[in-house]
């Protein structure tokens, strides 16, 4: 199989936290889809799917509704990329993932990220968790 065979999910924040800024989230995540391009994978990255629609006066749920509408038809890995513990929308799509038995790649984890993984795990059971991190 070729890594392109594989499409992967970018889950992260999108909107802005204690932490962040929307933009600084989008930055974020697409360099992270980058990472993936790179590695030869085919890559969603809701982020930039949905970059500035803000103003189109849509629910937010509707936008979350259709990310998991996608990770559920075309993807196989879903990626975590730091801080998602933060994000509803992004604790929503690892639920999905582990129930729809995906591959959950953790990248760069934070205390907080490794703490909901765990509690999801025990929830939803799921696929082996394969931890990333560049420390």
């Amino acid at each position: 199989m070729k890594r392109t065979d594989q499409v992967v999910f970018i889950s992260g924040m999108y909107a802005r936290s204690s932490i962040s800024t929307t933009p600084y989230n989008i930055l974020e995540a697409t360099r992270y889809a980058k990472i993936f391009w790179l590695l030869g994978y085919t890559v969603f990255c809701p982020h930039m799917n949905t970059n500035s629609f803000e103003d189109l006066g849509i629910e937010n749920s509707h936008f979350y509704d259709g990310d998991i509408e996608i990770l559920q038809r075309a993807c196989d890995i879903i990626v975590m990329i730091p801080n998602f513990s933060l994000s509803t929308g992004a604790k929503n799509e690892l639920f999905a993932s582990m129930e729809l038995k995906k591959t959950v790649w953790l990248i760069e984890p934070t205390e907080e990220d490794i703490e909901f993984t765990r509690k999801a795990f025990k929830v939803c059971g799921g696929p082996v968790i394969f931890e990333v991190s560049n420390k």
